[in-house]
């Protein structure tokens, strides 16, 4: 039993308080040594109600083994809690890594308190620091309630040794949207106490990006991912990062780290913005330390609370990235018929852009920082139960409908596959009378357009197959013919010159469609590009490409091979319309 009777004779960092069951938070993920003969459990508190505890259990008696507390503390009060979701790190020789929370305003540097560092136990039996590392500006941290204990650390795989001088890395976040890269081999901090405070970005002791940075007045210090960098708005629902680092190495041997996040629309505004996924990749070079630089963010996700990224991969391609959402601030109550349902995503790894999302009656309410987690081509995600998501083994040939400028709506993708232009909507009803298949009416309300042009690249379709490619329009700024005047190829055949929506359409906010059959390029595409002619910008309100059949009429054709029931992920077109179609909701047997 754990209780506070147990882990006082056992406690390394003593003396402590363990608080009652009804104020200790056992939220953290568990890890096994690599033998299996340790379980280290980490434990938080509610409300800041306590100091934070690591506790090891021997497995094989088995028995309380050893304990650390997060600080000398007895006081019901937040104190270096290890409370992340992704709990605990162990590396191949059995050290363990855990990140904590703040510490009180004015602890500083008192002995033994641990807040808002990494700390790190050997292999051995007693949990004795072996290693620990503080950010320079912990005490603001601690004043602002920035928890490092929000992101828990990852082992990074070695690194090549004749790429760098560090080749043993871990990493991890913190509520301030900072990602910290530490060389295991040389871990900077005191094993008694945390360093004295420090206002320098640049005197901070991890492995940071040699460049200024703006947010630090252009001094160099810790690599900031989710913005705008803030010291004092980062707490609760203004905090930028709760969730694990996930690791990808490509084909050509980079190191790369993919984080999860909410982007703020101001400082000190909870309103999330994209990007909510960065990818980002661990510079080396021969004889100096590594560090980490952002190489790609989405352009899409806003997300509320999300969980830790999962990659998926064949190897080193076909890469995917997972984040599921809760669709709710960190704030918001999951009880009520009104609660908005989380949201699992999918992202190409390579072009940072959505593949697929569930619908938002396909999960459970509940999920907060929950992670996907992938096994034998089955998704399965946690929120109030277990969900699955696998492949649909009817894949045959699927539409691909895109709701340019905008949002999904109905079966219409939200806008994506577009290279330029700029996105714009309005409210005006539109007309779809006499319109043979309109498209739901708020497509015609949104519009992708530019001066210079802009392309939509559908890929990964079946090669010499036949698609209807329908494109919509309707007219929302000239209210006469010759003012809007451009053209439109598919795959490099004009199929539109100076093309007037106004006068094909007779009217302004009149639905519009044109119609045109192609078939794939060599490398299995349609292409559709928008040029400006002589009057105005191109526009597109949305497009379809649909596969039809030998008689001509719109359908599926049947799959030139059998398809196996279940395929493995790494097998997935990175195609977003296939990839929604393939995948489908499994009901799992539970009881009622």
């Amino acid at each position: 039993m754990i209780n506070d009777s147990t882990l006082a004779p056992i406690n390394e960092n003593g003396p402590a308080k363990f608080q009652s069951t009804s104020a200790m938070s056992q939220r953290g993920a568990l890890n096994l040594s690599p033998d299996g003969t340790r379980l280290y459990v980490p434990f938080g508190a509610y409300g800041d109600g306590g100091a934070g505890w690591m506790v090891s259990v021997d497995t094989l008696t088995p028995a309380l083994a050893s304990a650390f507390s997060g600080a000398p503390s007895a006081v019901a009060f937040a104190n270096g809690g290890m409370w992340g979701s992704g709990g605990p790190a162990v590396d191949l020789a059995g050290n363990v890594y855990a990140t904590t929370g703040n510490s009180p305003n004015n602890s500083q540097n008192s002995p033994g308190v641990w807040g808002e560092s990494l700390l790190v136990w050997p292999s051995s039996t007693r949990l004795q620091l072996a290693g620990t590392y503080t950010p320079w500006n912990y005490c603001q941290m601690d004043t602002a309630d920035t928890d490092l204990a929000g992101s828990t650390p990852i082992i990074v795989p070695d690194v090549d040794p004749a790429t760098t001088s560090t080749p043993h890395l871990v990493t991890f976040g913190s509520k301030q949207g900072n990602a910290y890269l530490v060389d295991r081999d040389n871990l900077p901090g005191a094993l008694n106490q945390r360093p004295l405070c420090s206002s320098d970005p640049s005197s901070d002791v991890s492995l940071i990006p040699p460049d200024p940075q703006p947010y630090y007045g252009g001094l160099s210090g810790p690599l900031n991912v989710f913005g705008p960098y803030s010291e004092t708005c980062t707490m609760g629902d203004n905090a930028r990062m709760r969730t694990t680092p996930a690791y990808f190495k490509g084909m050509d041997g980079t190191n790369y780290i993919f984080v999860s996040g909410a982007q703020k629309q101001s400082e000190c505004n909870r309103t999330p913005i994209p990007p909510g996924l960065s990818r980002l990749r661990i510079v080396t070079n021969p004889g100096q330390p590594a560090f980490l630089q952002v190489d790609a963010t989405d352009s899409v996700l806003s997300l509320f609370s999300p969980g830790p990224p999962v990659v998926t991969s064949n190897g080193s391609t076909n890469a995917i990235v997972w984040v599921m959402d809760a669709n709710v601030y960190r704030s918001a109550s999951l009880v009520g018929a009104g609660v908005p349902h989380p949201v699992l995503y999918a992202l190409d790894a390579s072009t940072m852009q959505p593949l697929w999302s569930s619908d938002s009656s396909q999960l459970n309410v509940g999920g907060k920082y929950n992670h996907a987690t992938i096994a034998n081509g089955i998704v399965f995600v946690g929120t109030d139960r277990i969900q699955a998501f696998g492949i649909n083994p009817n894949l045959g040939t699927r539409p691909v409908r895109i709701n340019s400028g905008d949002g999904a709506v109905g079966e219409f993708l939200a806008d994506t596959y577009f290279a330029g232009g700029h996105s714009d909507t309005f409210t005006n009803p539109i007309d779809v009378t006499g319109v043979t298949n309109p498209a739901p009416v708020q497509v015609y309300q949104s519009k992708r357009t530019d001066s210079a042009g802009f392309t939509y690249t559908i890929r990964n379709l079946k090669p010499g197959q036949n698609y209807l490619v329908r494109l919509h329009f309707c007219e929302s700024a000239w209210n006469g013919p010759g003012q809007r005047l451009f053209n439109v190829s598919i795959n490099g055949v004009t199929v539109l010159s100076n093309f007037d929506i106004f006068q094909t359409g007779g009217a302004m906010f009149k639905a519009v469609i044109q119609e045109f059959t192609s078939t794939p390029d060599d490398s299995n595409r349609i292409v559709i590009q928008y040029t400006a002619g002589p009057a105005g910008y191109a526009l597109a309100s949305g497009l379809e490409i649909v596969p039809v059949s030998l008689d001509g009429s719109e359908g599926l054709t049947r799959p030139s091979l059998p398809v196996e029931n279940r395929i493995r992920l790494s097998r997935i077109e990175n195609n977003r319309n296939a990839f929604r179609r393939t995948w489908r909701k499994l009901n799992l047997n539970r009881s009622p």
